[in-house]
């Protein structure tokens, strides 16, 4: 009796393809950590002489160090590596974009029709605080302009290029708008950004290819890696502390709803395998200091422990 075959042919070559597919996004993703990990040495090695900071530490700790948790119960340890969160640095920016996009999706369920806009000025030779400051009030004149009356809501992203022309800034909008009037929007964009006229681009999107511009990074860490050190230092100083995204309208007011939503499908907290939830986090150099203050306690109780050797007394000579 022929044994029963458990998978059909076509049920063997999809979980052939399936498993090619795997391996192919496995090596991808791995090629993309290098990549970024590659981008961060780049940029840390121009700004090593430049830069002497709290936030370029921390940089610089980011994905060499690690953070541990420990369990308030039975003290076991789980590792991890230490992030900078900055919004420039290649190891973290992606985790920002996804956190956005993650939103944005949540967000697309309330609008029903999409518009994904960008907004250019003139490039400039010097990248400051008040170049910045000056594009985002002017978004957000533009949000209070009559052309933008039909706007129910929204979010902006601004980003930063540099192709050896100069500064270059623009900003990736999401509506939910019926229709816009690019005419008027290019003449009412240029006056605000000092110009005639301003170019704009704008187009009907009802999928989530969008998504990809509008959360996309303040700047890519290829770009920046390639950027001289003394354009990069520009760059990090004149960005500190400014916001790059920005929701309006309904988008705003729907924020509670949408974190609603968001905190209904995040995972459950962690659990150590004693069954308790209550961990605390200590860096890697306090870890180091406990060892330390460990073996000195050790060794000086152990030093205490021995017994003191009997001391020998001189014999007096005798002179008979």
């Amino acid at each position: 009796m022929k044994p029963k075959r458990l998978f059909s042919p076509e049920v063997k070559r999809l979980i052939s393809r399936r498993a090619a597919a795997k391996h192919k996004r496995d090596l991808a993703q791995r090629h993309l950590l290098e990549d970024r990990a590659l981008n961060k040495l780049q940029i840390e090695g121009k700004l090593t002489n430049l830069v002497n900071s709290t936030q370029f530490y921390n940089f610089q700790r980011c994905g060499e160090e690690h953070l541990y948790r420990i369990c308030s119960c039975c003290g076991r340890r789980t590792e991890f590596l230490y992030r900078c969160s900055l919004k420039w640095c290649p190891l973290c920016n992606w985790r920002i974009t996804d956190d956005r996009r993650v939103k944005l999706r949540a967000w697309l369920r309330f609008v029903r029709q999409p518009k994904h806009l960008v907004l250019t000025q003139r490039n400039f030779p010097i990248l400051t605080r008040r170049k910045i400051r000056a594009f985002t009030c002017a978004l957000a004149s533009l949000r209070r302009k009559k052309i933008f009356s039909r706007v129910q809501g929204g979010c902006a992203s601004i980003e930063i290029t540099n192709d050896g022309r100069g500064w270059h800034l623009h900003a990736h909008l999401l509506l939910d708008a019926s229709w816009v009037d690019m005419k008027k929007l290019s003449l009412v964009w240029g006056k605000l950004v000092g110009q005639e006229f301003g170019i704009v681009k704008i187009r009907d999107c009802r999928n989530e290819e969008f998504l990809q511009e509008v959360s996309k990074y303040v700047v890519k860490g290829s770009t920046m890696a390639a950027w001289p050190g003394d354009q990069i230092n520009e760059f990090v100083r004149a960005i500190k502390g400014l916001r790059f995204f920005f929701a309006f309208g309904s988008l705003f007011h729907l924020r509670g709803k949408i974190r609603a939503i968001l905190n209904s499908q995040k995972p459950d907290s962690p659990v150590c395998d004693c069954g308790s939830s209550k961990f605390l986090f200590k860096s890697e150099t306090d870890i180091q200091l406990e060892e330390i203050r460990r073996n000195l306690l050790i060794n000086s109780r152990i030093r205490k422990s021995k017994p003191s050797k009997p001391q020998k007394l001189p014999v007096p000579e005798l002179n008979l």
